[in-house]
């Protein structure tokens, strides 16, 4: 009896894990089911990952100061949707939607470590797959975006598989002799293989006219590497080196496979960087919180596209403006927990600290993920399709707690 509650104890663990990997890669989810009931089935992954979060009873069960953070993210997603009911159907369905995407986040705090490994490998296997069936069938990619995608949407997962392939490999690099005396274990053939799914994620980028995709996998693995060198002069070296050669294959490969639209686009980034469309559309919207005096009670969910035709295409504007006082709040105590939390972990972690095997990699590999979507966030998507982000988020408050370490 024993032996088989550990068993179902551990299938329903990767079941969840499952289920936040198919939510973080959502988009994945749509293209491949796209035509035969693709909206119902994300959403049934959404509402089913839900119910778990509600039934696992273990919501709102920690600190003072981890409640106060609960609290504060729940009072936003309901006020997202009150407030929805001013401006319609869609409206209500956004505030909706928040609401579950936030309760999925505040579980995925709750998950145990085994749980974000299992995650962090779905999440590269199911972008693998998704690779190799963009490799096999290009032309499926002009029939999605014509039908349900953007080609932003296409690709951020493989920019997020992308970043924590690149982390994997440069922490198991800086923590090889580490783990040896550890008597940790990390297979090389893995590492060779997150080389390998590095390369094929690159080159699918190629296909799409994302500049993001491309550059933000190596905005957001670089400070992290650089934190894990310290003052280390041959790890600062390897990096610059590794970055080189990075940046030099990514280029060739880009320059051959490459459309003209996406070159252009890549070129235009460099040349004409403030004539980019995102400056003008953050202007006016922060014009329209000034002149509407949104910063106390905001606009109301989708306030925004009501006024405007189109969200602010960052996820502080449309929280400041569509939320007011609570979604500063919210943006400010979210943004400075993680970075306080980051901070005095990275400290415990160079500090000599104990942690449960493979921390470090996943530690690592968690918190670029993070970094890639909030640059993301902060340039492309809207709130409303927050919910890689926020699981992202979850995910690090989880591993920045007390008990993975010796304090």
């Amino acid at each position: 009896m024993e032996k088989m509650s550990i068993r179902f104890k551990w299938s329903r663990q990767s079941l969840i894990s499952v289920l936040f990997s198919a939510v973080i890669c959502m988009n994945i989810i749509r293209y491949f089911f796209r035509g035969i009931g693709d909206p119902y089935i994300a959403y049934a992954i959404y509402g089913f990952l839900f119910v778990i979060s509600i039934l696992s009873g273990r919501l709102f069960r920690g600190s003072r100061k981890e409640l106060a953070v609960e609290l504060i993210v729940l009072g936003l997603a309901v006020y997202a949707c009150i407030s929805a009911f001013f401006f319609g159907r869609e409206a209500i369905f956004d505030g909706f939607k928040l609401i579950l995407i936030s309760v999925i986040a505040l579980y995925a705090y709750q998950i145990e470590y085994r749980q974000i490994r299992i995650i962090m490998k779905t999440v590269i296997v199911l972008n693998v797959w998704y690779a190799f069936a963009l490799i096999m069938n290009p032309s499926s990619i002009d029939a999605f975006l014509e039908t349900s995608g953007t080609y932003l949407t296409m690709t951020l997962s493989l920019g997020l598989a992308l970043s924590m392939s690149l982390s994997y490999i440069i922490t198991s690099i800086y923590t090889k002799k580490e783990n040896r005396k550890k008597k940790i274990q990390v297979k090389s053939r893995y590492v060779l293989f997150m080389v390998l799914v590095s390369g094929i994620l690159f080159y699918v980028l190629t296909f799409f006219p994302a500049r993001s995709s491309f550059l933000f996998p190596l905005l957001a693995v670089i400070p992290f590497a650089l934190i894990e060198a310290g003052f280390d002069r041959k790890k600062i070296f390897g990096i610059l080196l590794i970055s080189i050669i990075f940046l030099y294959c990514g280029y060739e490969i880009f320059m051959r496979h490459a459309s003209s639209l996406a070159m252009g686009r890549m070129e235009r980034l460099f040349t004409s960087f403030f004539k980019e469309d995102r400056w003008d559309i953050w202007r006016a919207c922060l014009q329209l919180i000034r002149d509407e005096k949104w910063l106390l009670i905001g606009g109301g969910t989708r306030s925004f596209e009501m006024m405007t035709g189109y969200y602010p295409h960052n996820i502080y504007i449309q929280m400041i403006g569509e939320h007011g006082i609570l979604g500063i709040a919210a943006g400010c105590i979210i943004t400075g927990g993680i970075c306080i939390r980051v901070f005095q972990r990275c400290k415990d972690i160079f500090g000599g600290s104990a942690f449960i095997k493979d921390y470090y990699l996943v530690f690592f590999e968690v918190l670029t993920g993070l970094f890639y979507l909030w640059l993301s966030y902060m340039k492309s998507f809207t709130l409303y399709e927050s919910a890689p982000l926020l699981i992202f988020i979850g995910l690090t408050f989880n591993l920045c707690k007390k008990e993975y370490g010796s304090q």
